[in-house]
């Protein structure tokens, strides 16, 4: 059942990124501690989608490009380990993609503000 409910979690988030589709992507940040990357969708202080990836494994691809096509996948078959999942979250026509142990993604934050990053669409419980 709880990949039943992974499934369905990870199915929201591509609905969502869809509704953002014509909206500019961009790098906000990446670094250490563990590597982590994140993403903005939209308006930093306004309508958008916040995407953090905790332990990023692979990152390539422009740092900013407009109309996205995102879309967010779980390896189904990596282990019960969280340190050992993969995440996948890639924009083939804009040649972006990135591999992460994580995936957090949230709606509508100021992201220039550090406290709003910590606000995140629960994932389904482990």
């Amino acid at each position: 059942m709880l990949d039943d409910a992974w499934s369905r979690w990870i199915a929201e988030a591509n609905e969502t990124l869809a509704a953002y589709g014509d909206c500019e992507a961009r790098w906000w940040s990446f670094g250490p501690p563990c590597n982590h990357f994140r993403l903005v969708i939209g308006e930093p202080t306004g309508k958008n989608v916040a995407i953090m990836l905790f332990h990023t494994k692979y990152l390539a691809g422009p740092t900013d490009w407009p109309h996205q096509r995102l879309k967010v996948s779980r390896d189904l078959n990596s282990s019960e380990t969280w340190s050992d999942w993969r995440f996948h979250l890639e924009d083939a026509a804009a040649g972006f993609r990135a591999e992460s142990a994580t995936f957090c993604w949230s709606q509508d934050i100021d992201v220039m503000d550090e406290h709003k990053w910590l606000v995140w669409r629960p994932p389904p419980a482990v």
